[in-house]
């Protein structure tokens, strides 16, 4: 697979800090990394450009840049520190929220940026680079962390309770009682097991 190219990566957040927080899946029987290498990073970055915070498709582009493997693994760490952060918002626990504001701050203060005017597929785009390197990730991942904090309602960020997910998503449902990241899958797939959980219930006490 050459640099760029699209695979199959799933966009069921509803925000791209989520989605990027989703790129690491960890459920009960073990880890799901989709960013092996600074190939699959660049193809997450330009497959997900093609999504806006509702899902809707956009016209596909491919973004020029280089990740070294330094930076690639210094983005992975923030992506744990992000996802720590998260689940720590979901679950109620300040303590562990704590513990990740102090690593995520240390991000912080190691990338400092500047604005630099970028032309992508014909359109002229400005962005926050990373003082010293022409890597924009880092940049983009931080502005999508910082602007949906802004605009969210920490009660409405949520985990898949399908326990083999556990995928992050923001609800959007009037109601806010969404429970699943997606209906056609996980929604499904816990229904089916409530069905039959009752199933054998009931046959028990026959």
């Amino acid at each position: 697979m050459n640099v760029g190219d699209f695979k199959d990566f799933i966009f069921l957040g509803g925000s791209p800090i989520l989605d990027f927080c989703n790129t690491e899946i960890i459920h009960l029987d073990g880890c799901d990394e989709f960013l092996r290498s600074r190939e699959d990073m660049i193809s997450w970055y330009n497959e997900m450009s093609r999504y806006d915070a509702s899902q809707k498709i956009k016209k596909p582009g491919k973004s020029k840049f280089e990740i070294s493997q330094k930076e690639f693994l210094k983005i992975l760490a923030f992506r744990r520190a992000l996802r720590v952060y998260f689940q720590a918002v979901v679950d109620e626990r300040d303590n562990h929220k704590r513990a990740a504001i102090i690593t995520i701050n240390k991000f912080f203060e190691e990338y400092l940026f500047k604005k630099a005017l970028f032309l992508e597929d014909s359109t002229d785009v400005v962005r926050d680079v990373t003082v010293g390197s022409d890597n924009i990730f880092m940049g983009d991942v931080i502005q999508w962390f910082t602007s949906f904090l802004k605009s969210a309602n920490q009660e409405r960020i949520k985990r898949c309770s399908n326990p083999n997910c556990s995928h992050l998503f923001y609800d959007t449902s009037k109601s806010n009682t969404r429970s699943w990241c997606s209906m056609s899958s996980c929604g499904n797939i816990m229904k089916a097991r409530a069905f039959y959980k009752r199933a054998r219930v009931q046959k028990t006490k026959q």
